[in-house]
């Protein structure tokens, strides 16, 4: 979420006096609770805070969204740690992931931190707050996706058969996929992908897959 916004619903939401006469602008009579409710309505905002320094007011938002962008056709959307559609990416968010997942850029404008492209294969249409993935799904996607790096290799994106399903294709950019359930545990499938890799060193460039869904049956071809 961008300052500018948020700055435009502040000064949307002081406009007018109190009792006819005090200025809601004015730094001491702010309505903290209003400012508050009309930050509050915007849906990746997950709490907001509010403090006077001086003449100064400091607003503090903590955002609900998850690294993971969602995509489906040609819309991306934002997900939250529940796994539902927050709200779909404007088209400078979108310019914004295209220079962090493909050209490596760490400094972007309107995306402020790294995010990762779960690709629903089935191309559905969502809506705000459908779930389309579970919770344990997401944390184990996410956690996988950001460490897997540890092991010399280096994610693309994933990609998921349609919404609500707990498997998924890790693509790798050295060539081979990792299949991983989003219901198994993290550690465990790092564990296996890490056995796998060790053991086939520089020949697991040639590899087609790692299938690491079920437990401590690892299979690879």
């Amino acid at each position: 979420m961008d300052g500018q916004s948020i700055e435009s619903i502040v000064e949307s939401s002081i406009e007018g006096t109190h009792f006819r006469l005090l200025p809601k602008k004015h730094i001491f009579f702010i309505p903290k609770k209003t400012v508050i409710n009309a930050i509050s309505t915007i849906p990746e905002i997950q709490n907001v805070e509010l403090e006077r320094n001086g003449r100064t007011l400091i607003i503090r938002v903590q955002e609900k969204i998850q690294s993971a962008i969602w995509v489906s056709d040609s819309h991306q959307y934002f997900i939250d740690n529940a796994g539902k559609i927050v709200r779909e990416l404007t088209l400078d968010e979108m310019f914004d992931v295209q220079e962090r997942v493909y050209a490596n850029a760490t400094e972007t404008f309107f995306i402020q931190s790294p995010v990762y492209l779960i690709f629903d294969a089935s191309q559905t249409m969502v809506s705000q707050q459908e779930e389309v993935l579970n919770a344990k799904s997401l944390e184990t996607f996410t956690q996988i996706f950001w460490r897997i790096s540890e092991f010399a290799i280096e994610p693309e994106s994933f990609i998921i058969g349609n919404p609500g399903q707990t498997w998924a294709t890790l693509k790798i950019k050295h060539g081979f996929d990792i299949l991983i359930s989003g219901e198994g545990d993290a550690e465990k499938q790092l564990k296996n992908i890490k056995v796998v890799l060790d053991e086939y060193k520089q020949e697991a460039r040639n590899l087609q897959y790692i299938d690491v869904r079920f437990g401590e049956r690892v299979f690879v071809k």
